[in-house]
């Protein structure tokens, strides 16, 4: 007799975990050589004996302020009347991703990634319920590996909230590219044309690459 989860596959769920994980970490043994803690006596590698980066690398960037030169930024904005951040409008987005982040690292090795991204946002939710229709705004991240997506969010919602975004990806030497991207609800009918609907602010990349 089956049991009732073998009988109820869902559409892209992992039918065995058991292999998903030995597959998995079969492929991260294949990258550090089959070598862990246990198998290395105490004491054996010492500093003297590592080189610089030679098991890892740290890369931390203080990222520029989103849309100060992009031309989804509405001139209008942030000025005389429109006060507030000068940014992304519906006068100039009509809804789908924006790159925020898209930066290139090189010199890496082959191992693990691990990328973590930070920022403050602030969505304009005058409009999200109106009198006459409802569009509840929001923002969605994307976070992109050598073009590959890692890991898509759900609506983030608050008027002003933190964002912290990570993730963890096998990665080959040489140069690679992070690209972090973002989409915000596309406008309503009653929606500003000139008040700035979405902006990142205090935004922060940290990646630390451990090499076999």
């Amino acid at each position: 007799m089956k049991r009732w989860t073998e009988a109820d596959i869902r559409n892209a769920n992992i039918v065995d975990y058991e292999q998903f994980n030995n597959e998995y970490n079969a492929s991260k043994s294949s990258i550090n050589g089959g070598l862990d803690r246990n198998q290395i006596p105490t004491n054996t590698v010492g500093k003297s004996i590592l080189k610089d980066y030679a098991t890892h690398g740290v890369y931390l960037n203080d990222e520029t302020e989103f849309a100060t030169d992009s031309f989804f930024v509405d001139t209008a904005s942030g000025t005389g009347s429109n006060t507030g951040f000068k940014g992304l409008t519906y006068s100039t987005y009509s809804g789908g991703w924006v790159t925020v982040v898209d930066r290139e690292y090189t010199g890496l090795k082959d191992g693990m990634m691990q990328i973590e991204f930070m920022a403050h946002l602030y969505i304009n939710l005058q409009f999200s319920k109106g009198a006459s229709e409802a569009n509840q705004k929001g923002v969605q991240f994307v976070m992109e590996w050598n073009g590959v997506p890692m890991l898509n969010t759900f609506d983030f919602a608050k008027p002003i909230q933190t964002i912290r975004l990570f993730a963890n990806t096998f990665s080959p030497g040489g140069t690679s590219k992070l690209t972090i991207k973002a989409k915000m609800t596309p406008k309503g009918k009653t929606d500003w044309l000139h008040k700035t609907q979405f902006h990142l602010f205090g935004m922060r990349t940290m990646l630390i690459g451990r090499w076999r």
